[in-house]
């Protein structure tokens, strides 16, 4: 491996279980349709409710290295977010087995606190009006 998120890559389907981002095989040229909305909400909003959940679970500091403002696009930034997500271990080649960091409950329900709620202080996001 010869870049850092190739092993993140590793460890977060480990971790997830591939759920949140990946489909079958077989499914591939597939059409998919919507069966029901139960709620739309603000992608802004949502990143702000994972972003503020994983940033809380940072128990050594990192993300105060870097910087004053959020900023998701800096590496210092993604490699604390996935430090912070994955554990130590889970940022190196052989720590995708047992990857560590905020446990797979937590960050599940950091997921779906933007749909869950409508209270800001809880994760929740206004439903977008009219979609």
């Amino acid at each position: 491996m010869t870049t850092p998120w190739q092993c993140w890559s590793s460890s977060v389907y480990r971790k997830t279980g591939g759920m949140w981002y990946s489909t079958f095989l077989a499914s591939e040229g597939t059409a998919w349709r919507v069966v029901e909305v139960t709620k739309v909400v603000n992608k802004t909003c949502s990143d702000d409710s994972i972003y503020s959940t994983v940033e809380a679970y940072d128990d050594i500091g990192c993300f105060d290295g870097c910087g004053h403002k959020r900023n998701t696009s800096s590496a210092c930034w993604v490699g604390c977010f996935y430090r912070t997500v994955l554990g130590a271990d889970g940022m190196l080649p052989s720590g995708f087995a047992n990857p560590g960091g905020i446990p797979y409950e937590d960050l599940a329900d950091a997921w779906d606190a933007p749909f869950a709620s409508e209270d800001p202080r809880r994760g929740g996001c206004a439903a977008v009006p009219g979609v």
